[in-house]
């Protein structure tokens, strides 16, 4: 849906299905209850009228959505300002950052190839650029501190 036409996908990896976990189901069943919405009904509807001043059909705009509800909620936090690239780099970000396998972030993403989660959409944390010092401190000096120990131990559980 592209300002309010239905369109197929540009490429055959954009339709597929998106795995939500059961809480994020819950979240949204919770949201179309309030909603007071039917089965048929768009989880997020837009609010645009026709000429007959009825409710046009169809889910929200993607513009709409960011502007008047997303954005007003980040300036609300104290949030730079969000866009929907800004969202999908901050996810790839994170998928990497949790060590989601590779393969499993890329497909969510829609990507044909890894490599381009990796150049373009991955970011590095605070907190990984730390683990990389850690790790060449640990190796100079022949020790590693308790918390890169633990992580150590952790990734060795993994791994077995």
């Amino acid at each position: 849906m592209n300002k309010g036409k239905f369109h197929t996908p540009k490429y055959h990896r954009a339709n597929r299905p998106i795995r939500l976990t059961e809480a994020d189901v819950e979240r949204l069943l919770a949201l179309k209850a309030r909603m007071k919405a039917k089965d048929e009904d768009w989880v997020f509807p837009n609010r645009i009228k026709n000429a007959g001043k009825k409710m046009k059909p169809g889910p929200i705009w993607h513009e709409t959505l960011m502007s008047r509800r997303i954005q007003p909620v980040a300036r609300e936090l104290g949030l730079p300002h969000i866009t929907w690239r800004l969202l999908r780099h901050w996810g790839a970000t994170q998928m990497v950052a949790a060590r989601v396998p590779i393969k499993a972030a890329q497909e969510r993403l829609g990507h044909s190839h890894p490599d381009l989660l990796l150049k373009v959409y991955a970011h590095v944390l605070d907190e990984s650029a730390d683990m990389a010092a850690e790790t060449l401190s640990g190796q100079l000096s022949g020790s590693f501190s308790a918390a890169r120990s633990a992580q150590l131990a952790d990734l060795s559980r993994v791994i077995r």
